[in-house]
C-alpha cells in the first residue's frame, strides 16, 4: 500500500473521530430552566454547568479533529502528486561482474559504458 493510501485511511478515521465528538456534544441538552438569553448556564446548577462544559469540550475536540483531518488530508494530496511525478521503474541492478570489450577484448570495471582501452562502446 503506498504512504498516500494510509494517510487517507488515517484521515477518514480521524475525521469520523471529530464528527463523533462534535455529534455528542450537540446532544448534551441543558435543562432550559437553567438557560440564560444565550445558552450559558447559570452558575447555581453545578449539574448544568458541568453539562455544558462538556459540550463546549467536545465542541473543540470536534473542531480540532477536523482540521487534522483536513491537514492531513492537503497532506496527502502532496505526496499523491509527487508520486505522479516520480518514474515508477526502478534503477538497473549494480552488478559485480567485470564487463570485457568485444572489440580489444579488455577486462573493464562492472557497469562500464565505454572501453578503458579503444574507447568504444560496451554492450
Amino acid at each position: 500500500m503506498k504512504e498516500w493510501q494510509t494517510n487517507l485511511i488515517g484521515a477518514f478515521v480521524i475525521v469520523i473521530i471529530g464528527l463523533g465528538f462534535l455529534l455528542g456534544a450537540l446532544t448534551i441538552q441543558i435543562p432550559s430552566a437553567y438557560k440564560t438569553f444565550l445558552g450559558i448556564p447559570y452558575a447555581v446548577n453545578p449539574e448544568s454547568v458541568f453539562w455544558f462544559n462538556w459540550m463546549i469540550v467536545g465542541l473543540m475536540l470536534g473542531f480540532l479533529y477536523i482540521g487534522m483531518c483536513l491537514g492531513l488530508m492537503a497532506n496527502t494530496y502532496s505526496i499523491y502528486r509527487l508520486e505522479k511525478k516520480i518514474p515508477q521503474t526502478p534503477p538497473p541492478p549494480f552488478s559485480n561482474t567485470p564487463s570485457f570489450c568485444r572489440y580489444c577484448g579488455t577486462q573493464n570495471i562492472p557497469d562500464a559504458v565505454f572501453c578503458s582501452k579503444c574507447g568504444k562502446k560496451l554492450t
